[in-house]
């Protein structure tokens, strides 16, 4: 193999992987400067006539239906719950 193959293939195969470290870069430094997703959590309290069933098939209806008469308007990805005791 000639040294000029070797060096075009070390081009390109640089040319292929710099992108990573430049983004990797860049998102850590709007990271540490603030720019970043918030996630959050938000308890609903309902009132005592409306119930949840956690074992459900709609269950994921019947918290939206909940939620619009609460006047709450996040969307959400998931439904996490805890039996109280």
């Amino acid at each position: 193999m000639s040294r000029s193959l070797l060096n075009n293939i070390h081009l390109n195969l640089a040319a292929l992987f710099a992108p990573l470290p430049l983004m990797l870069a860049f998102s850590s430094g709007l990271y540490l400067l603030g720019a970043r997703d918030i996630v959050g959590t938000t308890t609903v309290q309902i009132s005592a006539d409306k119930r949840l069933d956690f074992d459900s098939t709609t269950l994921q209806a019947d918290v939206e239906n909940t939620r619009n008469g609460t006047g709450v308007s996040h969307k959400f990805e998931y439904i996490k719950h805890k039996k109280l005791e």
